[in-house]
């Protein structure tokens, strides 16, 4: 983890070492570059991102669906659990095939 003063600012960001590709430390003061990246690796970015977080998402709930399996919950008690896990699995479906930003943006969970 680094510690990273701002000298636009006097803000201190602490980060961890490959997130820091977008500053210069220079006699140990920060300075932000901005970094320009293609529309593909914006969309590479976005998708896994978002990937990302659906399966946490999906992985907490995942201890309902066992409860349910193990008759622990009723078909009732389950239904909100199994609707939220069809959207979330819809929504991974559509980023992981999706070619444009506006696609992956679109898509609601």
């Amino acid at each position: 983890m680094y510690n990273l003063i701002d000298k636009s600012t006097g803000d201190v960001i602490t980060t961890m070492s490959e997130q820091i590709d977008c500053w210069q430390v220079r006699d140990g003061i920060a300075e932000w570059q901005e970094v320009i990246k293609t529309d593909a690796e914006i969309l590479t970015a976005t998708k896994s991102t978002k990937l990302a977080e659906i399966k946490t998402l999906l992985a907490e709930t995942d201890y309902k669906c066992l409860k349910f399996v193990d008759g622990e919950l009723t078909a009732d008690e389950y239904a909100t659990t199994k609707t939220e896990r069809a959207t979330l699995r819809a929504a991974y479906n559509i980023i992981e095939t999706a070619t444009t930003i506006d696609e992956v943006n679109a898509v609601n969970y």
